[in-house]
């Protein structure tokens, strides 16, 4: 896994369910906000806290406590997220599953923020407070398993320019464009699922030649068996709406589909400006 990205498999420690208990000389902390004896958070040294359940007021007490390099935040319960805005010393921060914040919080008072991981957050639809989030080099947006991450634009992106890793996935993007990614000039690695018409991803493959990006290929390899085991699928082609295929029998028209995606790169390469 590139260094720049976050593991969304991270390991975590044990659980710890009083603080009384915890063994100090100890780096990394996994808590629930309820934990007992929470006040003991002052005397630990600990650079990274998974922290569950928290809600605004939770979110304030712990970080006037104490301020890990490493936070990752799951089932947070804050509708205002403006408590984050506290993380002075926070150099990554994962968030995943939120059903009542409508709004993200001011990115920009999180000066040492560089790797942001934003998940299953059902209620955000506007990303505009990314865009003065010029400190961040790795950036992920994802939805959860049964909903998708509905934004209006992904516009706010474009002013990125320091992001080296770039991740949205389970996205529905209501102006379907990805071009305000081509700004991102600094981009090392980019992942994206399958649900942009076929040509924004042979649009992007042309202005961002330096970024590794699996889509920027006509289809993926893939291997989807059936109840019995039997290999059904083996290529995804790219773009929304379009099918999976068996190569050994659809050979015809995935190279349809290749020369129809070469085709459009080489017409968005002729009109680059």
């Amino acid at each position: 896994m590139n260094e720049i990205s976050i593991d969304r498999f991270e390991n975590k420690p044990g659980f710890t369910s009083d603080l009384a208990d915890f063994d100090n000389s100890k780096m990394e902390l996994h808590i629930r906000a309820d934990v007992k004896n929470r006040k003991l958070l002052s005397e630990l040294n600990i650079e990274k806290l998974w922290l569950i359940g928290a809600k605004e007021k939770d979110i304030e007490q712990i970080f006037s406590l104490h301020q890990p390099k490493y936070v990752s935040l799951y089932q947070l319960l804050a509708k205002d997220l403006s408590c984050l805005e506290n993380l002075n010393k926070c150099e990554t921060l994962i968030t995943e599953w939120n059903t009542k914040a409508t709004e993200l919080w001011n990115i920009e008072s999180n000066p040492n923020l560089r790797k942001l991981a934003i998940r299953d957050y059902s209620k955000i639809s506007d990303l505009s407070e990314l865009e003065r989030a010029t400190q961040l080099k790795s950036l992920s947006l994802d939805g959860g398993l049964n909903k998708e991450l509905k934004v209006d634009s992904l516009k706010p992106l474009a002013n990125l320019t320091q992001l080296e890793y770039l991740r949205l996935t389970s996205i529905k993007v209501v102006d379907e464009s990805l071009d305000p990614i081509s700004h991102l000039r600094n981009l090392k690695t980019l992942e994206l699922s399958n649900q942009f018409p076929t040509q924004e991803y042979a649009k992007l493959s042309v202005k961002l030649t330096q970024t590794e990006c699996s889509m920027f290929r006509p289809y993926q390899e893939v291997e989807i068996k059936d109840e019995n085991g039997n290999l059904i699928y083996d290529r995804m082609i790219t773009g929304k709406r379009k099918p999976f295929l068996l190569s050994a029998k659809d050979q015809a028209r995935i190279e349809k589909y290749e020369k129809e995606f070469e085709k459009l790169k080489n017409n968005y390469a002729q009109h680059r400006v």
